[in-house]
């Protein structure tokens, strides 16, 4: 199972700030934001509310929150009915 670092860099330039976005750029790095974490937030709310707590895993698994809009579209997009 793939993990994941979350780095803050500190830049005095826009030389700087020009090489850190080179980095991000690359495939392996994955742009995350808090819109991600409260989207993911929604979702595990909608799951223990719909009582699909089986569902917490998957949830926490997501690499991009914001792919799916709701809990149904997630459930219907990954074969996770109950």
């Amino acid at each position: 199972m793939s993990k994941y670092a979350t780095l803050v860099f500190k830049y005095d330039s826009e030389d700087e700030f020009q090489s850190i976005r080179d980095i991000a750029q690359k495939e392996e790095c994955i742009a995350w934001s808090l819109d991600h974490e409260l989207h993911r937030i929604h979702l595990i709310e909608e799951a223990n509310e719909k009582g699909r707590l089986d569902l917490l895993d998957f949830i926490f698994g997501l690499t991009d929150t914001t792919e799916y809009k709701t809990l149904d579209d997630m459930i219907a997009a990954n074969d996770l009915a109950a």
